[in-house]
């Protein structure tokens, strides 16, 4: 019953933000996309703010699982043994469950990057237009999450020349 101190910030923000008090949603928290994200998810779907936080987690982390059983498949991983371990590692991993109860950025942030990294590997394979898109978009989104994001999408054309580089050899 007791939601997270990062939580309490991202809806006291949301709370700022739903009144347009933006120099007050600025000076609780300078990043907020995603206090912002919970704010619109929430007048969209009925619910409240922390509801809506617990929500968007779920998906993200759901996200997360996903592309991570997909992006060790894409490195190779097809055996049905290795898919059943990446799932388990991701479901299992005391990371994920210590933060599944919060509400966090950080699990849009992870979903984000895993999204960009498994496009990343199909560009290695397939170098088609979407799959360049896809890196770029994740990395984007990661970035309005934690500026770490920000980081991998400053490097992307770097990464996307590298990869190319392996793909024409």
């Amino acid at each position: 019953d007791v939601i997270n101190n990062d939580g309490v910030e991202y809806i006291r923000t949301a709370e700022r933000l739903a009144v347009a008090d933006w120099t007050g949603a600025l000076s609780a928290y300078k990043w907020p996309f995603f206090p912002f994200l919970i704010l619109l998810s929430s007048k969209i779907l009925s619910l409240s703010y922390s509801t809506t936080g617990y929500l968007l987690n779920t998906i993200f982390f759901t996200i997360t699982i996903v592309f991570f059983v997909l992006t060790v498949r894409e490195f190779g991983g097809h055996s049905r043994r290795l898919t059943l371990l990446a799932a388990t590692v991701a479901l299992v991993h005391p990371a994920f469950n210590e933060y599944r109860a919060f509400i966090i950025r950080d699990s849009g942030y992870l979903a984000s990057l895993l999204v960009a990294m498994y496009c990343l590997a199909r560009v290695g394979k397939v170098d088609f237009l979407k799959y360049r898109a896809g890196v770029v978009a994740g990395f984007a989104v990661a970035s309005l999450f934690r500026v770490e994001g920000f980081v991998f999408l400053l490097f992307t054309p770097l990464l996307l020349a590298v990869i190319r580089g392996q793909h024409n050899v």
